[in-house]
C-alpha cells in the first residue's frame, strides 16, 4: 500500500501502518524482513511514509532481521537474517540521502538508540552515524541523544 500509494500518503496512514504492525506480533518479524529490504532496495527513490515506516520498524523490531524468516511456505516471503553491519549501512544510506529530512534524521538516531538495546552497544555508540549528529541545532537530535528511551 505505501509503495503504490506514494507521497500521497498522510501522516494518519502512516500511523496507522505502524499501528497495525505493532499490535499484530506474528507480523513483527515478517514486517520488518520485508520494510528493510523495500528501504535497502528502493532508496533513494524510495516513498517518505514508506521510510518512516520502515526505520521505526527496524528500530522497534530490528532483532528479528537477525534471524532468518521462513515465510510460511510461502518462497517469496522466505528472507535470511540481516547482520547488524547491514542495518547499519542502511540507516547511514538514509541519513546520507538527500530525503533525509529533520524528521527522518530523528527517526533514524531513535531506531539506532533502540538498536543499541539488541546489537553490539558499543558499535553503535561509537558509529559515525550518531556522532555525526551529536552535534545538531536541532533541538530533537539533542533530546534524543540526551534522552535515547
Amino acid at each position: 500500500m505505501l509503495t503504490i500509494a506514494g507521497d500521497h500518503c498522510d501522516n494518519g496512514i502512516l500511523c496507522m501502518t505502524v499501528d497495525h504492525v505493532s499490535k499484530l506480533k506474528h507480523l513483527h518479524s515478517f514486517a520488518t524482513h520485508k520494510l528493510f529490504r523495500l528501504l535497502r532496495d528502493e532508496l533513494p527513490r524510495v516513498q517518505i511514509a514508506l521510510m518512516h515506516v520502515s526505520i521505526w520498524c527496524i528500530g522497534e523490531y530490528g532483532d528479528h532481521l537477525a534471524s532468518p524468516y521462513g515465510g510460511g511456505g510461502d518462497p517469496e516471503n522466505c528472507y535470511h537474517e540481516v547482520s547488524g553491519a547491514e542495518i547499519l549501512e542502511l540507516l547511514g544510506a538514509v541519513l546520507r540521502s538527500h530525503l533525509a529530512s529533520e524528521l527522518t534524521k530523528s527517526y533514524v538516531l531513535t531506531a539506532l538508540m533502540k538498536l543499541s538495546n539488541h546489537l553490539d552497544k558499543s558499535r553503535i555508540e561509537n558509529t559515525m552515524l550518531i556522532s555525526r549528529n551529536a552535534a545538531s541545532s536541532s533541538l530533537v537530535f539533542n533530546q534524543r541523544m540526551i534522552s535515547p528511551h
